[in-house]
């Protein structure tokens, strides 16, 4: 029986926020490096539970109020007054966003958790998500085609929507007019062009993007990092989450990977490539051991939890004859041959 892939991805992740060997607080010291102006764009490509968009969203809101409340202190009480009687009947949601995250996955569980998560972290259109291909999303959007490509109704791709609005996708174009693009903070995500981008970045959709363990969806590091590149402005920050490997990987590691010594680059190669592509390196960190044990674990326990428990599933032989030879070849191979690094560039 051929595995279902999402599904078993979907399984195998669901104790994890990050589905990536990263412990949380990394994660957090990582995202507080980006460089993001009020009211900005943030792409996640492969968003998976889309956790990184809304710790960053939470950040830029968190920092826009306690810049308001410095504010309203060096004010006079007249703009106190003033302020006061503005804010009298707003909500938290009526805000615009601080800042605006668009979230890319072709899993619609991972959408599905995504915005049981963000509702009540952020604020309403602070977060979009679409569930389609992002590879063949982004390349539209940079035709200037992505408007057609949410309303053309081929299931391919579905706008889920924005969190906060109530609005849930129903099909393809579902929280957005034919032609119109998505409505977040006043201005469009689809062929969007903004007067403080630059006379030569016309379709530059976003001020920065992230890509954490999905560049299999481009087709690899280097294609991710170009086709990001192409979406985000000059000066802007891209940063990808790639594995790379610790030392020559085994033929029977690549054949329990399905993969080839090809598909990675050691941890100084993925920076190297990345200047290769005209991209300024600014930071990179690196997974540890107890990281990866626990990122391990907890996939080896979800899918076996879901095996015992779901004997009634056509899916179970397959997923537990996987995930027991996954367990042998991490512990014989992986743990000591595959690293996963975080790489931060400005373009």
């Amino acid at each position: 029986m051929t595995l279902d892939r999402a599904k078993l991805t979907a399984i195998g992740h669901a104790d994890h926020l990050i589905c990536n060997p990263v412990r949380l607080e990394k994660v957090d010291e990582v995202l507080d490096l980006l460089d993001l102006p009020a009211g900005g764009r943030v792409l996640d490509a492969g968003c998976g539970k889309a956790e990184m968009l809304i710790r960053l969203i939470e950040r830029s809101e968190a920092r826009e109020a306690r810049e308001a409340r410095e504010a309203r202190k060096r004010t006079s009480a007249t703009v106190v007054r003033r302020t006061k009687v503005m804010k009298k009947g707003s909500s938290r949601n009526r805000l615009s966003p601080a800042l605006v995250g668009v979230g890319i996955d072709r899993n619609a569980r991972f959408l599905a958790q995504a915005r049981r998560s963000a509702a009540g972290r952020v604020r309403e259109g602070a977060l979009v998500l679409i569930e389609a291909d992002v590879a063949s999303w982004l390349k539209e959007e940079h035709e200037g085609r992505g408007a057609d490509a949410t309303s053309r109704g081929d299931g391919k791709t579905r706008i889920v929507g924005t969190v906060g609005t109530g609005a849930r996708g129903s099909g393809a174009g579902a929280g957005a007019g034919a032609g119109a693009g998505i409505d977040v903070g006043g201005g469009r995500i689809l062929r969007t062009t903004r007067k403080r981008f630059s006379a030569d970045a016309k379709e530059h959709l976003f001020d920065a993007a992230i890509c954490t363990g999905s560049t299999h969806a481009f087709g690899g590091y280097r294609q991710t990092l170009r086709s990001l590149s192409r979406v985000v402005r000059r000066g802007g920050q891209i940063l990808v989450g790639e594995g790379y490997w610790r030392k020559d990987p085994e033929a029977g590691y690549l054949q329990a990977l399905g993969a080839t010594r090809a598909e990675f680059h050691d941890h100084a190669g993925n920076v190297a490539v990345a200047v290769e592509e005209g991209l300024v390196p600014l930071y990179s960190t690196v997974s540890t051991g107890d990281e990866w044990d626990r990122y391990e674990g907890l996939y080896l326990r979800a899918v076996e939890r879901y095996v015992a428990s779901h004997p009634e599933d056509p899916d179970t032989p397959a997923l537990r004859d996987h995930i027991r030879r996954w367990r042998d070849a991490y512990l014989k191979w992986g743990r000591d041959t595959l690293g996963f690094g975080m790489y931060l560039f400005r373009v």
